[in-house]
């Protein structure tokens, strides 16, 4: 895996020093056109009808410390995440890709790897087909930019029952209709979409002949919150003072198919999420999951999730680079055991319930493309079977997009 991840760098640096080297384009790469970049939106390799291409990276750097009641406290550097993304189209503009690997991830070094056809471009509404590897579109949370969080991390809740750092293998059709103020997806992929699942696994084939279905509609009654793309690229927070209000409320639902000891595991979860920018740098945010594995000849195993979520975004201070931001967030989770919420000490795999209460500050120096966010959480952990836990944890982070 290491040898497949130098030799993506090495065509990464040296073909963007093979185009810089081009100037301003010749009869031999007719693609070419001189490169460009700006801070933070990556650098553009070649622009023309039938190809183009972008390369562009992630780097979050940070420290975390927790002070766990009863389980050994903790305090390290680490890096959650360090990623090249290559994003284009090729032999024409409704046939796009992107291909995006992380050199720290557990899960593998492939996190996108996926090609989209839009089949049909109309005043109605657009139709794509995607294939390959990538996010499946359930949850507001789990499917929004993993660049735009305002807090270090995801909420718990979209981490357990939303897809977070993994991504499925599968093939999904979105829509998009009322200029693009309806958003919709339906696929079929080979993994469950909650990453808390033992049924979660990026990569990995699917067990048996029935595959896991999702479906997910987002609707925005004030019109478009995306700019006129998907739920993929929406950034929390509001750093532009918006003076309007705008909002999307969603869906989505998850059959899932799976194997547990030889016999068949039916995996239902529903999602509801709501997101709104509310004018001057405020905005609201929360999301319900509801999910009931049931396998054949056992017990049904039913829990639920919920975050909400305020920030608040000061605008930039006379000649100051730098843009403040803070918020808040609860979150909560009630499980039978049929989920594992892996960063919640004290209760793991176990039946239970937890809640989290979350501060951050952020420092924005270019908007998300450089930020510092310094985070507390407090956790109150009760296992149905086990003593009650209050923890702590401390996490600084810095980002920088290039």
């Amino acid at each position: 895996m290491s040898k497949s991840i130098a030799s993506l760098l090495t065509f990464a640096v040296t073909t963007s020093l093979a185009l810089a080297n081009g100037g301003e384009g010749d009869k031999k790469n007719p693609y070419q056109g001189g490169t460009s970049w700006a801070p933070g939106q990556g650098l553009v390799l070649a622009q023309g009808d039938d190809f183009s291409a972008k390369m562009s990276g992630q780097l979050q750097a940070g420290w975390a410390f927790t002070d766990n009641e009863f389980a050994a406290d903790s305090s390290s550097f680490e890096i959650p995440r360090a990623r090249l993304a290559w994003t284009g189209h090729a032999v024409s503009k409704d046939l796009t890709y992107r291909l995006m690997i992380d050199g720290t991830d557990t899960d593998g070094a492939l996190k996108d790897g996926w090609a989209q056809w839009a089949f049909s471009k109309s005043a109605s509404g657009n139709l794509s087909l995607r294939m390959g590897q990538g996010l499946s579109g359930y949850g507001l949370e789990s499917t929004g930019s993993e660049t735009g969080l305002f807090f270090v991390e995801r909420s718990t809740a979209s981490r357990t029952f939303g897809q977070d750092r993994t991504r499925d293998q599968g093939a999904w059709v979105h829509g998009s209709h009322s200029e693009n103020s309806i958003r919709w997806v339906l696929g079929a992929q080979n993994d469950d979409v909650a990453a808390g699942s033992a049924y979660s696994s990026e990569g990995a084939a699917n067990p048996d002949n029935e595959l896991t279905y999702i479906g997910a509609l987002s609707f925005d009654p004030m019109g478009d919150t995306t700019g006129g793309k998907c739920n993929e690229c929406v950034m929390q927070g509001d750093l532009d003072g918006a003076k309007d209000v705008k909002g999307t409320v969603g869906v989505g639902y998850q059959l899932g198919n799976s194997v547990a000891g030889g016999a068949d595991l039916e995996a239902s979860q529903v999602n509801l999420n709501t997101g709104w920018m509310l004018g001057n740098g405020l905005t609201v945010q929360g999301e319900y999951f509801l999910r009931t594995e049931s396998p054949d000849g056992g017990t049904d195993l039913d829990s639920n999730g919920f975050y909400a979520m305020a920030t608040y975004t000061l605008p930039k201070s006379g000649d100051s680079a730098i843009q403040w931001g803070f918020g808040a967030r609860l979150n909560t989770i009630d499980t039978d055991g049929g989920l594992s919420a892996t960063n919640l000490s004290g209760l793991g795999a176990a039946a239970g319930d937890a809640t989290e209460i979350s501060l951050v500050a952020n420092a924005f120096y270019s908007g998300h493309a450089a930020k510092t966010q310094i985070e507390l959480t407090q956790q109150e952990v009760n296992p149905d079977a086990g003593g009650d836990a209050t923890n702590y944890i401390i996490r600084v982070q810095f980002q920088v997009l290039f």
